[in-house]
Protein backbone atom coordinates (compact mmCIF):
# COMPACT_ATOMS: atom_id res chain seq x y z
CA UNK A 1 0.00 0.00 0.00
CA UNK A 2 1.02 3.39 -0.79
CA UNK A 3 1.10 5.97 1.94
CA UNK A 4 -0.35 8.86 -0.22
CA UNK A 5 -3.74 6.58 -0.20
CA UNK A 6 -5.06 9.02 1.82
CA UNK A 7 -4.33 11.97 -0.05
CA UNK A 8 -5.74 10.60 -3.44
CA UNK A 9 -8.75 9.49 -2.11
CA UNK A 10 -9.58 12.65 -0.21
CA UNK A 11 -8.68 14.06 -3.57
CA UNK A 12 -10.89 11.70 -5.51
CA UNK A 13 -13.60 12.47 -3.16
CA UNK A 14 -13.36 15.70 -4.31
CA UNK A 15 -12.30 17.96 -1.21
CA UNK A 16 -10.19 20.94 -2.09
CA UNK A 17 -7.92 23.59 -0.69
CA UNK A 18 -9.94 26.11 1.97
CA UNK A 19 -12.44 23.01 2.25
CA UNK A 20 -13.63 22.26 5.69
CA UNK A 21 -13.92 18.78 6.83
CA UNK A 22 -15.24 17.25 9.68
CA UNK A 23 -13.70 14.07 9.74
CA UNK A 24 -14.73 10.78 12.00
CA UNK A 25 -11.28 7.96 11.80
CA UNK A 26 -10.85 4.82 12.81
CA UNK A 27 -6.62 4.52 12.37
CA UNK A 28 -6.54 0.53 12.67
CA UNK A 29 -8.65 0.52 8.85
CA UNK A 30 -6.31 3.20 7.33
CA UNK A 31 -4.15 2.41 4.41
CA UNK A 32 -0.98 3.62 5.62
CA UNK A 33 2.47 2.06 6.32
CA UNK A 34 3.37 0.21 9.80
CA UNK A 35 5.92 2.55 11.33
CA UNK A 36 8.98 0.12 12.28
CA UNK A 37 9.11 0.97 15.95
CA UNK A 38 8.21 -0.91 18.83
CA UNK A 39 7.15 1.76 20.55
CA UNK A 40 3.37 1.69 20.42
CA UNK A 41 2.84 4.85 21.76
CA UNK A 42 5.20 6.00 18.85
CA UNK A 43 4.32 4.31 16.54
CA UNK A 44 0.51 6.11 16.73
CA UNK A 45 1.78 9.38 17.20
CA UNK A 46 3.60 9.17 14.08
CA UNK A 47 0.42 7.58 12.16
CA UNK A 48 -1.76 10.61 13.58
CA UNK A 49 0.96 12.76 12.71
CA UNK A 50 0.93 11.49 9.45
CA UNK A 51 -2.83 11.79 8.89
CA UNK A 52 -2.75 15.19 10.33
CA UNK A 53 -0.12 16.51 8.00
CA UNK A 54 -2.10 14.95 4.83
CA UNK A 55 -5.55 16.14 5.70
CA UNK A 56 -3.89 19.79 6.25
CA UNK A 57 -2.06 19.04 3.01
CA UNK A 58 -5.24 18.77 1.02
CA UNK A 59 -7.50 21.42 2.43
CA UNK A 60 -4.30 24.00 2.52
CA UNK A 61 -3.75 26.48 5.47
CA UNK A 62 -6.67 27.76 4.38
CA UNK A 63 -9.20 25.17 5.32
CA UNK A 64 -10.35 23.89 8.84
CA UNK A 65 -10.17 20.22 10.31
CA UNK A 66 -12.75 19.34 12.81
CA UNK A 67 -12.75 15.84 14.98
CA UNK A 68 -15.17 14.59 17.51
CA UNK A 69 -14.43 14.97 20.73
CA UNK A 70 -17.45 13.64 22.67
CA UNK A 71 -17.63 12.29 25.75
CA UNK A 72 -20.93 11.46 27.35
CA UNK A 73 -19.69 11.23 31.27
CA UNK A 74 -21.33 14.54 31.58
CA UNK A 75 -24.49 13.08 31.71
CA UNK A 76 -23.38 11.02 35.13
CA UNK A 77 -20.90 13.06 36.37
CA UNK A 78 -22.45 16.83 35.39
CA UNK A 79 -18.79 18.19 34.87
CA UNK A 80 -17.08 18.74 32.02
CA UNK A 81 -13.70 20.66 31.57
CA UNK A 82 -12.48 21.70 28.16
CA UNK A 83 -8.64 21.22 28.70
CA UNK A 84 -9.16 17.91 30.82
CA UNK A 85 -11.72 15.61 29.90
CA UNK A 86 -10.86 13.65 26.91
CA UNK A 87 -12.08 12.33 23.68
CA UNK A 88 -13.93 9.42 23.69
CA UNK A 89 -13.65 8.82 19.42
CA UNK A 90 -10.22 7.39 18.92
CA UNK A 91 -6.89 8.46 19.66
CA UNK A 92 -6.52 10.96 16.73
CA UNK A 93 -9.38 13.02 17.84
CA UNK A 94 -7.34 13.19 21.28
CA UNK A 95 -4.19 13.90 18.98
CA UNK A 96 -6.27 17.03 17.38
CA UNK A 97 -7.63 18.14 20.80
CA UNK A 98 -4.24 18.27 21.98
CA UNK A 99 -2.58 20.35 19.55
CA UNK A 100 -1.35 23.43 19.71
CA UNK A 101 -4.13 26.01 17.68
CA UNK A 102 -6.80 23.95 18.60
CA UNK A 103 -10.15 25.36 19.61
CA UNK A 104 -12.48 22.71 21.39
CA UNK A 105 -16.13 23.91 21.42
CA UNK A 106 -17.45 24.41 24.44
CA UNK A 107 -20.22 21.21 24.37
CA UNK A 108 -19.78 19.24 27.48
CA UNK A 109 -21.51 16.30 25.53
CA UNK A 110 -20.89 16.55 21.75
CA UNK A 111 -17.56 19.00 21.50
CA UNK A 112 -15.46 18.83 18.61
CA UNK A 113 -11.77 19.73 18.09
CA UNK A 114 -11.15 22.50 15.63
CA UNK A 115 -7.62 23.44 13.66
CA UNK A 116 -7.85 25.82 11.04
CA UNK A 117 -8.62 28.97 9.07
CA UNK A 118 -12.54 28.83 10.04
CA UNK A 119 -11.98 27.66 13.87
CA UNK A 120 -13.29 30.54 15.66
CA UNK A 121 -16.43 31.87 13.23
CA UNK A 122 -17.64 27.85 14.22
CA UNK A 123 -16.62 27.35 17.72
CA UNK A 124 -18.07 30.85 18.68
CA UNK A 125 -21.44 31.31 20.65
CA UNK A 126 -22.04 27.44 20.49
CA UNK A 127 -26.35 26.79 21.32
CA UNK A 128 -27.12 24.65 24.62
CA UNK A 129 -28.11 21.82 22.72
CA UNK A 130 -26.38 18.70 20.94
CA UNK A 131 -27.85 18.83 16.80
CA UNK A 132 -29.74 21.76 16.49
CA UNK A 133 -29.93 25.40 16.34
CA UNK A 134 -26.78 27.19 16.72
CA UNK A 135 -24.60 23.38 16.84
CA UNK A 136 -21.77 22.56 15.37
CA UNK A 137 -24.08 20.57 12.61
CA UNK A 138 -25.96 23.17 11.76
CA UNK A 139 -22.64 25.40 11.39
CA UNK A 140 -20.82 22.26 8.93
CA UNK A 141 -24.49 22.18 7.18
CA UNK A 142 -24.17 26.26 6.95
CA UNK A 143 -20.85 26.10 5.42
CA UNK A 144 -21.31 23.43 2.91
CA UNK A 145 -18.26 21.19 4.82
CA UNK A 146 -17.63 17.78 3.86
CA UNK A 147 -18.33 14.87 6.35
CA UNK A 148 -15.25 12.35 5.62
CA UNK A 149 -14.74 8.82 7.19
CA UNK A 150 -11.39 7.32 7.46
CA UNK A 151 -11.16 4.13 8.46
CA UNK A 152 -14.77 3.84 9.02
CA UNK A 153 -18.42 4.44 7.13
CA UNK A 154 -21.48 6.09 7.54
CA UNK A 155 -22.46 3.78 10.05
CA UNK A 156 -20.14 6.05 12.30
CA UNK A 157 -21.67 9.79 11.23
CA UNK A 158 -23.50 12.04 14.32
CA UNK A 159 -25.05 14.13 11.62
CA UNK A 160 -27.42 12.03 10.95
CA UNK A 161 -28.86 12.30 14.29
CA UNK A 162 -29.24 16.35 13.19
CA UNK A 163 -31.33 14.85 10.44
CA UNK A 164 -33.55 12.90 12.60
CA UNK A 165 -34.40 16.11 14.74
CA UNK A 166 -35.05 18.21 11.61
CA UNK A 167 -37.20 15.52 11.09
CA UNK A 168 -38.79 15.01 14.17
CA UNK A 169 -38.58 11.39 14.71
CA UNK A 170 -40.78 9.70 17.40
CA UNK A 171 -38.02 7.43 18.38
CA UNK A 172 -36.01 10.76 19.84
CA UNK A 173 -37.30 12.98 22.29
CA UNK A 174 -35.12 16.06 24.13
CA UNK A 175 -34.06 15.66 27.49
CA UNK A 176 -31.62 18.32 29.11
CA UNK A 177 -28.69 17.76 31.30
CA UNK A 178 -27.49 20.19 33.72
CA UNK A 179 -23.84 20.27 35.67
CA UNK A 180 -21.03 22.15 35.58
CA UNK A 181 -18.07 23.96 33.28
CA UNK A 182 -15.44 23.44 34.88
CA UNK A 183 -12.06 26.05 34.58
CA UNK A 184 -10.29 29.30 36.26
CA UNK A 185 -14.32 29.81 37.60
CA UNK A 186 -16.50 26.76 37.88
CA UNK A 187 -19.91 27.69 35.53
CA UNK A 188 -23.16 26.43 35.53
CA UNK A 189 -24.42 24.92 32.44
CA UNK A 190 -27.91 23.35 30.89
CA UNK A 191 -27.76 21.17 27.96
CA UNK A 192 -30.12 19.29 25.70
CA UNK A 193 -29.56 16.61 24.32
CA UNK A 194 -31.91 14.55 21.44
CA UNK A 195 -31.88 11.52 23.21
CA UNK A 196 -32.79 7.43 22.05
CA UNK A 197 -36.02 6.53 23.91
CA UNK A 198 -34.99 3.02 25.59
CA UNK A 199 -38.35 1.09 25.37
CA UNK A 200 -39.90 2.45 22.54
CA UNK A 201 -40.28 1.17 18.95
CA UNK A 202 -38.10 -1.92 20.03
CA UNK A 203 -40.20 -3.92 17.60
CA UNK A 204 -37.84 -2.17 14.36
CA UNK A 205 -34.72 -2.95 16.07
CA UNK A 206 -33.96 -3.12 19.33
CA UNK A 207 -33.02 0.01 20.36
CA UNK A 208 -30.38 0.26 17.29
CA UNK A 209 -30.03 1.80 14.14
CA UNK A 210 -28.70 0.52 11.28
CA UNK A 211 -27.08 3.03 8.11
CA UNK A 212 -26.29 0.11 5.78
CA UNK A 213 -29.92 1.02 3.97
CA UNK A 214 -28.91 4.71 3.92
CA UNK A 215 -25.09 3.84 2.66
CA UNK A 216 -26.34 1.75 -0.31
CA UNK A 217 -28.84 4.77 -1.34
CA UNK A 218 -26.05 7.52 -0.95
CA UNK A 219 -23.88 5.84 -3.21
CA UNK A 220 -26.07 5.07 -5.87
CA UNK A 221 -27.00 8.55 -5.91
CA UNK A 222 -23.34 9.73 -5.89
CA UNK A 223 -23.99 12.02 -2.96
CA UNK A 224 -21.46 9.37 -0.95
CA UNK A 225 -18.01 9.15 -2.33
CA UNK A 226 -15.87 6.46 -2.20
CA UNK A 227 -12.89 6.18 -4.35
CA UNK A 228 -11.59 3.06 -3.90
CA UNK A 229 -13.91 -0.08 -3.09
CA UNK A 230 -10.96 -1.65 -1.00
CA UNK A 231 -10.85 1.63 1.32
CA UNK A 232 -12.42 2.26 4.50
CA UNK A 233 -12.29 6.04 3.32
CA UNK A 234 -15.56 8.11 2.09
CA UNK A 235 -16.98 11.44 2.16
CA UNK A 236 -20.42 13.33 1.74
CA UNK A 237 -21.27 16.88 1.48
CA UNK A 238 -23.60 17.76 4.61
CA UNK A 239 -25.72 19.32 2.53
CA UNK A 240 -26.59 16.51 0.26
CA UNK A 241 -26.71 14.24 3.51
CA UNK A 242 -29.26 16.49 5.45
CA UNK A 243 -31.54 17.42 2.17
CA UNK A 244 -31.76 13.65 1.47
CA UNK A 245 -32.53 12.06 4.69
CA UNK A 246 -34.67 14.69 6.30
CA UNK A 247 -37.31 14.70 3.59
CA UNK A 248 -36.99 10.43 3.77
CA UNK A 249 -37.43 10.98 7.00
CA UNK A 250 -40.10 12.65 6.82
CA UNK A 251 -41.75 10.49 4.51
CA UNK A 252 -41.07 7.65 6.62
CA UNK A 253 -39.93 7.92 10.02
CA UNK A 254 -38.45 4.78 10.41
CA UNK A 255 -36.69 4.60 7.38
CA UNK A 256 -32.94 4.19 9.59
CA UNK A 257 -34.52 1.73 11.83
CA UNK A 258 -33.98 -2.18 10.92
Amino acid sequence: MFKNNIELSLKKIGVKQKDIIFVHTDIVNLPIYSYKTRNIKKRVELICDYIFKTLRKVVSTKGTIIVPTFNYDFCKTKKFSLKKTPSKEGVFTEYLRKRKHTIRTLNPIHSVAIFGFYKKDLAAGIGNNCFGSDSIFERIYDKNAWIIFLGTSIQSCTFIHRCEELANVPYRFHKNFSGYILGKKKKAINHSYYCRYKNKYKKYDNGNTDNSKLEKVLLKKKYLIKPFKKFDISGIKAVNLQNYLVNKLKKNPFYLLK
